[in-house]
């Protein structure tokens, strides 16, 4: 049987001028600590979007990384919000 697991970046540096930013000390740590989980002893293949936090996430795992525009970031849409993430009023 196949386990697809899908996880989220962890922290990424805030404050500096990079568009990218990568993981920040907090974060690197815990990512290493939430890999430190049994369900993350059986993965064999990884895929990481192109950002370099979410690729600092990945490689934590200590396997190889896929990395790539095959990944597609999308904002999460859901009725009655705007793009900002507020409700929108009737």
């Amino acid at each position: 049987m196949t386990t697809l697991l899908l996880l989220r970046h962890s922290i990424p540096e805030r404050g500096g001028s990079s568009p990218d930013p990568g993981l920040s000390a907090e974060g690197l740590q815990r990512a290493a600590a939430v890999f430190q989980n049994d369900a993350f002893r059986t993965v064999s293949l990884v895929w990481s979007s192109p950002s370099l936090r979410a690729f600092q996430t990945a490689q934590l795992l200590g396997l190889p990384v896929r990395a790539g525009r095959f990944v597609l970031e999308t904002p999460i849409r859901r009725p009655g919000l705007q793009k900002s993430g507020r409700r929108v009023l009737p």
